[in-house]
């Protein structure tokens, strides 16, 4: 918003008018602009899954809104955290300190063999068959929707509060 005014009375008075109407509309405008954040949040998270087989992830981020101002990018899928933070030796950098999970090789964990390259057996559920793995790189899908976010947010602040 720019204003030009003079040093009358009347001019003062009219500028004084002018910035109450922009200062009462500004609220509704910080709205819209979480909003659009919002919603270039899920759309950049959701680009940043490089695999989702069932596409239960990419169909799980939305953006809810609580509160008067305040709007989250969610991931609701029940495996979302570790894709984000990957799982296992790969999801570690590559080392895995310490000792093994207490659960791996458990009754009822499903999981049998633990071999000394920290690469473990499981029984996957969906696909009724033995896997083995190493776990699972990070994806930092979210995170790379929050820079997208964060690098958005001076061009769609000046969009929306020129007005």
């Amino acid at each position: 918003m720019k204003l030009k005014m003079g040093l009358s009375v009347s001019e003062i008075r009219a500028a004084r008018t002018e910035l109450e109407r922009y200062a009462s509309g500004v609220p509704e405008k910080a709205d819209e602009l979480c909003r659009r954040l919002a919603e270039i949040g899920v759309d950049a998270s959701v680009a940043g899954i490089a695999h989702d087989e069932s596409g239960e992830l990419r169909g799980s981020i939305r953006w809810e809104r609580r509160g008067e101002r305040e709007y989250l990018v969610v991931a609701d899928c029940g495996y979302a955290v570790y894709v984000e933070f990957g799982t296992g030796v790969v999801g570690s950098g590559g080392t895995y300190p310490g000792d093994k999970p207490d659960w791996v090789g458990a009754p009822g964990s499903r999981s049998r063999h633990v071999n000394p390259d920290g690469s473990w057996v499981y029984y996957d559920e969906k696909q009724s068959r033995w896997r083995i793995t190493s776990g699972q790189v990070p994806q930092g899908f979210m995170a790379q929707g929050a820079m997208t976010v964060r690098q958005a947010v001076p061009v769609i602040a000046k969009e929306v509060f020129a007005a």
